[in-house]
């Protein structure tokens, strides 16, 4: 395919010039003239849309010449438009002025490659040209092979993420099992230690993941309706205990002028606070860590902005760290031998996750009786009511008596043990080792519910789902609860999932009490 070159001048006679110097190449680049710097914007726009639309015929232009002076919009606005759409296109600025100032400031802003003068295209436009087009050679190559190292970089995450979360689950769920089957008092120490130990890897795996996605902008993260109250009981609930084994004491607060439902990055959120408020718990022996969520003025209209306080009366941080904390894989005492666990991880991700939300940046004061971080986020103010949880639903933990359940995972140990726990809370399993299988018995057997494996050893689980919602042959089928397993993001996999017809997705290690009330909300649902 021949390259593409634009050239955009409201003269017609410096156009004829430019055709006529480039006579010679009409066979090898594909040229496009034109006098109106509107009609050049068209041509660009129409150009994006068809490569955002994934035409076939979708290109975008190698070099652009464009005139300085012209009416409508001039050259350096023209490329100011031109590089946010086509980054890689090679702007070239077309001037009559011999004094260079302005074009060489342009040039150093990034809007504008180079300039040529128009008394010398004669000379010096094919030479330019020739050597504008090498460069956007070696640049596309460059920008080509980064996006190809991003993508072997994200296939490479997720198959560790499934290879990695794939035999913690088995090792995390026999635990689980194991302490319900009558151990002595020293036997569950041992049991509670391995769990606990279990917990901390999948909460560093989890950590260097999130970091992993984070640096390579491998994060979608959509906007939701939430309220401010809820985020900070699941912290509250998350920590607390957590708190309460040194002795010290936790609070969340929320200032009652904040809005009750506001619409940003939830999750996010969530994260931000949960490893700030987790830091000051694992650095603060005595006192108490407080959590608050005040209203800040001047937000703008069906605007908030709300300030998180994160208090604690730890050992604090001497001066000369305070930078350096916020680095990946930092730690205050970064010694071999030190009291507190941890890959140094969780204020280098909160400044991802701030940049994300387009959050302000932390501030951190280091007060006499330990350390103050605050940071404030803006939201809009959701002013539609929140889904409420569906009248005579029952609350609590308690998960119903009986229920049959098809279980299609591909792992026998995960199975195993995922049928054992189901059986022990009163519940019929039949499992199934691959998607076929599934399918075949759901279209012999009545149950209740479908936990599917993401991904099956025959098919992907969103497949698999697809077909229960939508084959005629299993149309009385259709309405069943389904529940997805994964190793992958759970939010990622929630929102391809969602569209595919599964209701949830559990994520791996997979936590009895999160799978068991996930299944008890579905099977009493209206």
């Amino acid at each position: 395919m021949k390259p593409m070159f634009l050239f955009v001048d409201d003269e017609e006679s410096v156009l004829n010039a430019i055709q006529y110097v480039l006579r010679s190449r009409e066979h090898e680049w594909d040229m496009i003239f034109t006098t109106d710097s509107m009609e050049a914007l068209d041509f660009v726009r129409k150009m994006f849309e068809a490569g955002s639309g994934g035409a076939e015929y979708a290109r975008e232009f190698a070099i652009i010449v464009s005139d300085v002076q012209m009416p409508g919009i001039n050259g350096i606005e023209f490329f100011e438009v031109l590089h946010t759409i086509f980054p890689d296109t090679i702007r070239i600025l077309l001037t009559g002025n011999t004094d260079s100032g302005f074009a060489i400031r342009a040039i150093n802003e990034g809007k504008v490659h180079r300039y040529l003068l128009k008394s010398c295209i004669i000379d010096e436009l094919i030479p330019e040209m020739e050597s504008a087009y090498r460069e956007y050679f070696r640049v596309k190559a460059q920008r080509e092979e980064a996006y190809a190292a991003k993508r072997a970089k994200a296939v490479f995450l997720d198959t560790m993420t499934h290879e990695i979360r794939t035999p913690l689950n088995g090792v995390m769920g026999m635990l689980q099992l194991l302490k319900e089957t009558g151990l002595t008092l020293e036997q569950m120490e041992y049991v509670q230690a391995a769990m606990d130990a279990s917990r901390r890897l999948t909460k560093l795996f989890n950590n260097v993941l999130d970091y992993s996605r984070f640096d390579s902008g491998q994060v979608e993260t959509p906007d939701v309706a939430f309220r401010i109250g809820d985020v900070m009981r699941h912290l509250n609930d998350a920590l607390s205990g957590k708190a309460k084994s040194k002795g010290v004491a936790f609070t969340c607060t929320v200032d009652e002028r904040v809005p009750e439902r506001v619409y940003g990055k939830e999750s996010l959120l969530r994260q931000v606070l949960y490893h700030l408020a987790e830091n000051a718990v694992k650095f603060t022996d005595s006192g108490a860590v407080a959590i608050s969520a005040t209203l800040l003025p001047h937000a703008g209209p069906r605007f908030c902005r709300i300030l998180f306080a994160i208090e604690d009366s730890g050992c604090g941080i001497p001066d000369e760290k305070l930078l350096d904390v916020f680095q990946p894989f930092t730690q205050v005492d970064d010694s071999y031998i030190r009291p507190r666990e941890g890959a140094g991880l969780g204020l280098s991700l909160v400044q991802k996750l701030l940049k994300i939300m387009d959050a302000s940046g932390l501030a951190v004061e280091n007060g006499p009786c330990g350390v103050t971080v605050c940071l404030s986020a803006a939201f809009r103010v959701w002013e539609q009511p929140l889904p409420l949880a569906a009248p005579g639903a029952p609350s609590g933990s308690a998960v119903p008596a009986a229920g049959k359940i098809l279980l299609v995972a591909r792992e026998a140990l995960a199975a195993r043990r995922i049928k054992k726990a189901l059986l022990l809370h009163g519940f019929d399993v039949d499992a199934a080792v691959d998607g076929n299988a599934g399918l075949r018995r759901l279209s012999t057997n009545d149950y209740d519910l479908v936990l599917l494996d993401l991904p099956l050893p025959d098919m992907e689980g969103q497949e698999a789902a697809r077909i229960i919602r939508t084959s005629p042959g299993l149309a009385a089928k259709a309405h069943l609860p389904i529940v997805g397993l994964s190793s992958a993001p759970a939010k990622r996999q929630r929102e391809q999932s969602r569209e595919r017809g599964i209701d949830a997705v559990v994520q791996k290690p997979l936590d009895d009490a999160v799978l068991l009330d996930m299944i008890k909300t579905l099977m009493t649902r209206p």
